[in-house]
Order: structure tokens, then sequence, then C-alpha cells
């Protein structure tokens, strides 16, 4: 599988999952990590902040579309105040705003809800 399919598949799947049963409180035991598909938020916060903590966008050295997601889910995460947030997170989400391309989209959408 591509690696950018992997990641909007992990994005739309365990780390949404994960987020949404913590942000409710539904707390997974041991025993049930299995079931759930993504074992616990820490397990899916360390996956994650594997793949960019080393590059600069989640497949390496491109923005792809699975950097969109991924720092849409992020950034979500960073405005509801999920747990074990890390530094590495933030610092990919002002990567990926500091794109002139991001820039340039800004501008736009800000210029169209005037």
């Amino acid at each position: 599988m591509p690696p950018n399919l992997r990641w909007l598949f992990f994005a739309a799947g365990p780390l949404e999952a994960a987020v949404i049963n913590t942000q409710l409180g539904v707390n997974v035991t041991a025993a049930q990590e299995i079931a759930v598909g993504y074992g616990n938020l820490t397990l899916v916060l360390d996956a994650l902040e594997t793949a960019i903590r080393d590059t600069p966008y989640i497949c390496g050295e491109t923005f792809t579309a699975a950097d969109v997601y991924v720092t849409s889910q992020i950034s979500s995460m960073l405005q509801i105040g999920t747990p074990d947030m890390r530094p590495s997170f933030e610092a990919y989400v002002a990567r990926a705003g500091d794109r002139d391309a991001a820039k340039r989209a800004t501008r736009i959408n800000d210029s169209l809800t005037r």
C-alpha cells in the first residue's frame, strides 16, 4: 500500500477512533485493546509521532493529501485538548501551515468569508 494511503487510513481509522473514545471517556481495558483495532491512545500517538518526527511530512519530504487530512486531525486534537499531545504535533501542523500553498489557500478562504 502506498504510504500516503496508509496514513490516510490510519488517520481516519485508528487515530480518530482513539481520540474520540478518549474524549467520550470510553475506557478500553488492556484485554480489549486488540478488539478495538488500535490498542490505545498512547500507541496511536506514538506511531504518529514516529512518522513525523524525522521528516517534514507524513510521507517524507513531499507534502501529500495524507498531510492535509493528518494536519486537520491533529489541529482538531489540539483544539479539543486531547491528552498526551506532543510538541512534534504542533511543529508538524506549523510546518504544513507555513507552506506557500497553505498561505495562499488561507488568504483565499479569508477573502471569501469577509
